[in-house]
Parts: C-alpha cells; structure tokens; sequence
C-alpha cells in the first residue's frame, strides 16, 4: 500500500507559511518515474579530480592539518558491507583546500592504528565542515576505530531527500541529477548494482572512485544550500534532520536489550489475529483469495463483489487498489476495512 492519502493530509494540517514554496518551473523531479529534468549546471563544467594516494602517516597528518583549517571537507568512505557495524573499511578519500587524497586503510595492527591516531583530528575539528553522502555511516565506522566523529557534518543524501523524495538517492543519481556530472560508478548505480560491494581494480580505481566521490561532495554542498533554502527547507535540514543523524548513530552503537520470550508471544498472537482476519475476508468474499495479490483484491473486489461499478482497469489489465483507492471504498463494503 502506499501513503499518499498519508501526505495529503499532513500537507494540509501544515500552516501555510511552513508550506515548501512552489516548486513549478524548477529543476526539482517530483516522481521516481519521470524522466530527470535539465540539471542545472553544465555537465562538463567539473573535471573529474586528480587523486593522490597517501599511504604513509605525515602525509595525511599534514592533510589532515590543512583540512582544518579549512571550512569544508569532503568525505568518502570505503567500506566493504551494507552494515556499518560489520561492514570492512578499507579506505578514507577526502577533499579540502583544492587537493583529493585517497587514504587506503591497513588490514589491521598498529599501522592501522596510528593511521586512525592522525585522522582523528580531522573528525572532531570544530573549524570544518564534513560533508558525506551518508554521515551516519560514517559516524559508526569511524567509531569502531574509536574515532568519534563529532565535527559539524553535512549529509548529501539526507538534503536530497527533503529536496525530492520520490528519487532514489545514490550519490551517481544524485550527482546527476544536481550538477549533470555523470560519475565512473554512474551505470553500477542506474543498473540497480548494490553500493557497498568490492571495488575492482585495486588500490588505483578505489583512489579513483572514492576520491571522484569526496570532490563531488563540496560541489553539492553549495548546489543544495541553494535548493534548500529556495524551498524553506534549511531550518528542517541544519535544526532537524543533521541532528536526528546523530542520534540515529548513537541509537545503532549502543543497540537494544531484546526480550526473546515477549517477541515470541507477540508473534503468536499476531499471528492469530492475522489469522481471524484473512478468515473474515475469506468469508466476505465467498472464497480463497491471496490478500497480499494487489491484482487478486482487485478480482475480488470489483469482479465478485461489485463493490464500485464505475471502476476501470489500469493500462496492464489489473484494478488499482493503491491505498488511496481503498480508503475512497472503506465504507462500500467491510472486506475493505479488512484488507
């Protein structure tokens, strides 16, 4: 089922000066399914970033130090795993000050201790900005090095979420999609491909997708700034959202005590009642029917119970029965309470 009726509502219990401004005439795709608008910057405008790769510590200490006195930084992760908390760094790209450096992670031992020592600094400066494409993740990652990331952060996906939220949100798109930059990862991503697998190639096409990556976050930066505020959205963005993100982390590190015998017996009871429920709709209907089949309710529902006789099939063949379809037909019928 989806939630549109949901939105509607709550769109219109907002004053109307917390209402997004009209967005008619702007670059914003509002629909998953539209094709993508022109992007508003020019899409050999940014070259793909020379990537240095630093591997020994005063290298990166020395980074590290001009990035601080800097007033953003980006940031791209490597981490093999779609879990932060079981997921494999295996490398750092960052971007400050006019250099992108891609810093490869030591399987393990006190290389790959000090390596965190000097990085540190960085993480918790109270000078720059990180930006990252999902902070939250980083937050947890870097934590399991016992590197507290505590620096004022912004998160590219979150401010495309709030800017268009039917989009998917993976960096390529949304690269694309904001600066018409078409990133070396760009068809892995239209392709479906999941983001957080092993990068072919070694260290050389790591540096070079990750610090492609971090080079694109202080583009976005300002290009976002710009959305947000043009659509009343930077208070949510900066007072909201980036907050809620470390609490989120917080919330994953520390986890939740679990009560197997109390789930167990929610389960069973659930369980009956979901049970009781089908059986009614069973009963209502005459028959046997799949209630998770959008395309049986349908049948059901327009076929055998008549229960709107002006309605029409969709361009495939089937009724729609979306959830604003079922709450225009509550009362037409209990089976529809029911489902």
């Amino acid at each position: 089922l989806e939630f549109k009726t949901f939105a509607s509502r709550l769109r219109q219990s907002l004053p109307e000066t917390e209402q997004p401004k009209s967005q008619s005439g702007s670059n914003l795709q509002l629909s998953l399914f539209d094709a993508p608008g022109e992007p508003p910057v020019e899409a050999d405008s940014f070259e793909r970033p020379v990537v240095e790769t630093l591997r020994d510590s005063l290298g990166v200490a020395r980074f590290v130090e001009t990035a601080c006195r800097g007033n953003e930084t980006g940031c791209m992760i490597y981490a093999v795993g779609p879990e932060a908390m079981t997921a494999k760094l295996n490398g750092i790209a960052l971007s400050a000050a006019g250099r992108t450096v891609y810093v490869p992670v030591p399987a393990a031992g006190d290389e790959r201790q000090e390596l965190m020592t000097v990085l540190a600094p960085l993480f918790s400066s109270e000078s720059t900005l990180i930006v990252s494409h999902d902070v939250k993740r980083d937050m947890l990652l870097l934590r399991r090095e016992n590197v507290m990331f505590t620096a004022r952060s912004f998160d590219t996906s979150v401010a495309h979420y709030l800017i268009q939220p039917e989009m998917r949100h993976s960096l390529p798109q949304v690269a694309f999609t904001m600066l018409g930059y078409t990133t070396e990862d760009y068809a892995d991503a239209t392709a479906g491909r999941k983001p957080y697998g092993t990068v072919e190639g070694g260290v050389e096409a790591e540096a070079r997708r990750f610090g492609e990556a971090a080079a694109i976050m202080l583009r976005l930066l300002p290009a976002f700034r710009q959305k947000l505020e043009e659509n009343n959205l930077s208070r949510l963005m900066n007072e909201i959202e980036m907050p809620f993100v470390e609490v989120l982390a917080d919330m994953e590190w520390t986890g939740v005590r679990i009560d197997v015998d109390e789930l167990a017996e929610l389960s069973r009871q659930l369980t009956a009642r979901l049970d009781k429920l089908v059986a009614e709709a069973y009963e209502l209907a005459g028959t046997e029917f799949n209630i998770a089949s959008p395309m049986q309710v349908g049948e059901i529902l327009f076929e055998r119970l008549k229960i709107d006789a002006k309605v029409k099939k969709t361009k495939k063949g089937s009724y729609s029965t979306t959830e604003e379809i079922l709450e225009k037909l509550r009362h037409a019928h209990p089976i529809v309470d029911i489902i």
